[in-house]
């Protein structure tokens, strides 16, 4: 699975360096698959290495793990990942890279169906309100709209007509939860659209698809809104 800036923003990671040769080589931590870690390399390393340390510089914290190398490459390492810690902070985001992980495969294979939000399960999707926000950065719009439904890489919307709807290829959905640390900026990629007159107010109906990468705390609200749902 692929490493987003979120997650280690979430979890206040500020950077993973190697220590070695009496020297910090800044990464950056792309991958976790089963017990691999990939890293893209700052600069060049000696494929003789068989183990390095990472220094994990989370904010106001500092914390250090040795791991054995895979494989070096001209600008990547991969290398096993550190499967249990005695360092705590260390050791929930380990905890937390498996759950991601464990649930993209678990939910992975499942055929991507649309769920419904609208006013009936605002709540249960764990919005803090029914009114969310569509973002046009370019026409420098902020417009209300409504979640109609969801799944893990599409959504559909339901916003007041404008004159700039029609011209919308790409834009951004602020999402607001009830635990405003969830709260998520998405990026989406309109598909169609359809229009509905409402007592002589015109809405569009805009089904999306979410660009990648998907930002993983959407992927968990939609986890936990099935499993409430399938209950």
């Amino acid at each position: 699975m692929t490493i987003s800036k979120e997650l280690l923003e979430n979890y206040k990671l500020i950077s993973i360096n190697i220590c070695i040769y009496n020297k910090d080589i800044m990464t950056t931590f792309c991958r976790q698959n089963n017990n691999e870690w990939t890293f893209k390399l700052s600069e060049n390393l000696d494929k003789k290495i068989n183990t390095i340390i990472l220094k994990f510089n989370f904010e106001n914290y500092i914390t250090q793990a040795t791991v054995e190398v895979l494989e070096i490459g001209e600008d990547y390492i991969i290398t096993k990942k550190v499967i249990d810690s005695e360092d705590e902070k260390l050791n929930s985001f380990i905890q937390k890279l498996n759950e991601i992980e464990n649930n993209n495969e678990k939910y992975g294979r499942r055929k991507e169906e649309r769920i419904d939000i609208g006013d009936k399960n605002y709540r249960l999707f764990g919005l803090e309100k029914i009114n969310q926000q569509l973002i046009v950065q370019s026409e420098k719009i902020i417009t209300n709209c409504v979640l109609a439904d969801v799944s893990f890489h599409g959504v559909k919307i339901i916003t007041p007509y404008n004159q700039v709807i029609p011209k919308l290829n790409n834009f951004t959905l602020f999402i607001s939860f009830n635990n405003p640390i969830e709260n998520v900026y998405i990026e989406v990629h309109k598909v169609y659209i359809n229009l509905n007159k409402i007592n002589e107010h015109t809405y569009a109906s805009i089904s999306c698809q979410i660009l990648e990468p998907v930002n993983y705390v959407w992927k968990e609200r939609i986890i936990k809104l099935i499993e409430k749902i399938e209950k």
